[in-house]
């Protein structure tokens, strides 16, 4: 019997510069390692039936990617099954959790970020404010959109040299602000704002 599995990782350090295709590839070829009896899709072109997080972009960092795929055959242990597609995996990747699941669960609408920066605290918050006006690439072409009311600022910290601005960004099929344009929006304002690390900490429901 068919049984839907859910993979919790997490994506850092050397693996933040594997694109999102690239990564894919990295994990089907880690469960067919493990010899893993995954479902593929109907037609011409089969191909397994996996399913990832939001694409990362390149340089971005997380705690909390996930990864569904389906199994024909219900019966093995999920701590047997991590053990076995740890062993197939690069330098970058940690498998956090597996769980069986009944049903494709919807994603959090919004995604919190870490982003830190060589800057002072005061430079950081005079950049972070109306308007943050950005180029958006959509289906129907590239459009001008200010990101400032769709982010919830949560807090700059400073922290081992650095100073750290915690922000709650869109995630959702309606609107998906990707970190990377907060930190272009940021130096439009100050070019000084080159960010030292991305990393997404959560998924989060407000």
């Amino acid at each position: 019997m068919e049984q839907l599995y859910l993979l919790n990782f997490q994506k850092t350090n050397a693996a933040r510069f594997l694109s999102h295709l690239d990564m894919a590839r990295l994990f089907i070829r880690a469960f067919r390692r493990a010899k893993l009896p995954l479902k593929f899709s109907e037609g011409f072109h089969a191909h397994p039936k996996v399913r990832f997080s939001p694409p990362l972009s390149v340089g971005v960092e997380s705690l909390c990617e996930f990864c569904q795929f389906t199994l024909l055959d219900e019966t093995r242990d999920n701590e047997e099954l991590l053990e076995k597609i740890r062993e197939g995996m690069a330098d970058g990747f940690v498998l956090n959790s597996l769980d069986k699941i009944e049903s494709k669960p919807t994603p959090p609408p919004f995604s919190r970020y870490e982003i830190s920066f060589s800057a002072e605290p005061a430079a950081l918050k005079a950049a972070f404010d109306a308007p943050m006006t950005v180029v958006k690439r959509t289906k129907s072409g590239e459009k001008e959109l200010d990101i400032y009311p769709h982010l919830i600022l949560e807090g700059i910290r400073e922290e081992d040299g650095l100073c750290i601005l915690t922000v709650l960004a869109p995630a959702s099929e309606a609107l998906t602000i990707n970190p990377t344009l907060i930190c272009t929006a940021l130096q439009t304002k100050n070019d000084t704002l080159i960010p030292a690390r991305i990393l997404k900490t959560a998924a989060v429901e407000i």
